[in-house]
């Protein structure tokens, strides 16, 4: 009896001693660790860059369209038949040619007609005021005689003005479009005959939005990229509208360019690139960085191994960065990674530093 109890004795030690063994590797194990799983519980791994001051060229994008620099519709002024078309649809014209007769048979009669009556009335002027130096007329005869001349020349230069109405002439020179008219049509006032277009130089279309407004003065060049065409043109402003769409609270500018292919026409859609500013010393981030706050925004920089929030006013952006214009200073560590995760004060950790120094 008593050698049971001692076997039973011993095991127990035994069993207690396996327990105190596990519990102590267990802690020596923990202890033993490094504090990687506490570290990743109070701070968050980051990226980060350097801020540098850097050169920023301001530019902004719009879409516009080209126009003739000089276009217009050729309609008759009067009313008649088409006597003679004298044009080639798609030629080149001069100033002043002669592009369509109409006909003006019963005008020409009464400028015959009106020809010889002021004839006869000029020689019966001529004899009258002979008569009137010698007293051999009144005053009155003579007056009387002169009015008659007069009008006779009124009627005269009237039926001249009409018979020229007759004839359409190209008012500068330039491209002929598609004739709408054949000859022995009739046509009037409201009848489409053609297009006449001067594309030696075209005119450029564009709006900006208002804020833009200041920079974009006469004189300045912008450029522009076609449909179908790889090469890219540049134009001068010339002229801005003196107010601002309110509906599209923009502003529309018209620049001027010499064509360089025949294959860039009048009415083409045009990608404009505006140049505006260089500011120099601007402060940029990339613009992940910037976090929407109510009015303003907001970044993450590091400060003594923790996060601290900076509120800041946005300025010029580009394609990838946005420039800070206070809130920011130059050598701050700007926090770039784990935005949704940081909170103000937390701990963090740089795992990877860039410079900065490119947008």
């Amino acid at each position: 009896m008593k050698l049971r109890n001692i076997v039973l004795l011993v095991v127990a030690l035994v069993a207690v001693a396996g327990l105190v063994g596990r519990k102590m590797a267990t802690s020596n194990a923990t202890q033993s660790a490094p504090g990687v799983g506490q570290r990743a519980s109070n701070s968050l791994s980051v990226s980060a860059q350097l801020v540098h001051p850097q050169t920023l060229n301001t530019r902004i994008t719009a879409t516009g369209s080209l126009l003739a620099n000089e276009e217009v519709v050729l309609q008759p002024e009067t009313s008649g038949k088409v006597e003679k078309i004298h044009f080639r649809e798609g030629s080149v014209v001069s100033l002043g040619d002669l592009l369509v007769k109409i006909n003006d048979d019963v005008l020409q009669a009464e400028l015959d007609k009106v020809r010889h009556q002021k004839k006869q009335v000029d020689d019966r002027l001529k004899r009258n005021e002979a008569l009137y130096k010698t007293q051999g007329i009144s005053q009155q005869d003579y007056e009387a005689a002169v009015t008659e001349a007069n009008t006779l020349q009124a009627e005269l230069d009237l039926l001249q003005a009409q018979i020229a109405k007759t004839e359409i002439r190209a008012p500068f020179r330039g491209v002929i479009g598609l004739r709408g008219v054949s000859e022995g049509a009739f046509v009037n006032s409201e009848t489409k005959i053609a297009t006449l277009q001067d594309i030696s130089r075209l005119k450029l279309d564009f709006s900006a939005p208002e804020r833009y407004a200041p920079l974009l003065t006469v004189g300045a060049t912008v450029f522009f990229t076609v449909e179908g065409i790889a090469d890219k043109y540049s134009a001068k402003i010339y002229a801005v509208e003196p107010r601002i769409d309110r509906n599209t609270r923009t502003v529309q500018i018209r620049a001027l360019t010499e064509p360089a292919s025949r294959a860039m026409l009048p009415g083409a859609f045009a990608n404009v690139d505006i140049p505006l500013e260089r500011i120099e010393n601007a402060l940029m981030v990339p613009t992940q960085a910037l976090i929407p706050d109510l009015k303003s925004y907001k970044l993450y920089v590091y400060e003594g191994g923790k996060a601290a929030v900076r509120t800041v006013q946005a300025g010029a952006r580009t394609e990838q960065s946005v420039q800070i214009l206070e809130g920011l200073n130059p050598g701050d560590t700007l926090i770039t990674s784990g935005l949704l995760q940081i909170r103000p004060g937390m701990a963090v950790q740089i795992s990877e530093l860039l410079s900065g120094e490119t947008q």
